[in-house]
């Protein structure tokens, strides 16, 4: 493991669901000899990829609380960390930042920016795939979920990435 004299970041991965935010974290990862968390693939693993909703309203806090207890061992241990966990609203954001400010961290955001029809495509390529790490999204789940979306607006500071 490399130890950097620089403080250590947590990347916070924005975006809709498909629009390459794993894909990105993986980059990432290599580029930052970062840890990538993804509540998507703990959750899938434990519970299965087509785990019910039931699974995720029951145990998505405690999976969220040890990620968190997680990754802020390791920022301690001066080792970068990513987020990919979607960050939907700007209150996920900026808790996110008031953490890294209670930790003396750095953090940045990336917005994955990705249209709906491409984001569905790729969203019915992963389903038919039927991953053990991914969670199999119903068409419907997806379009739901694009009214709670809250993109990040001007006063965030944070790097804009096309992903079709």
């Amino acid at each position: 493991m490399t130890i950097s004299a620089e403080q250590p970041t947590i990347h916070m991965l924005c975006g809709l669901i498909c629009s390459g935010k794993t894909t990105f974290a993986r980059r990432l990862e290599k580029d930052f000899n970062a840890v990538v968390f993804s509540p998507d693939e703990w959750m899938a693993q434990l519970f299965g990829p087509e785990h019910t909703d039931q699974y995720g309203f029951k145990y998505a806090p405690a999976v969220h609380a040890l990620i968190s207890r997680t990754y802020e061992r390791l920022l301690q241990l001066n080792v970068d960390v990513i987020l990919d966990s979607g960050f939907w609203s700007k209150v996920e954001r900026d808790q996110v930042r008031r953490k890294a400010v209670e930790l003396g961290v750095k953090h940045k955001l990336y917005f994955l920016d990705c249209s709906k029809d491409i984001c569905m495509q790729r969203l019915s390529e992963r389903n038919a795939q039927r991953r053990l790490d991914t969670i199999v999204i119903p068409e419907n789940k997806f379009l739901q979920s694009l009214t709670l979306f809250q993109p990040p607006a001007a006063d965030e500071e944070f790097e804009h990435i096309e992903t079709g």
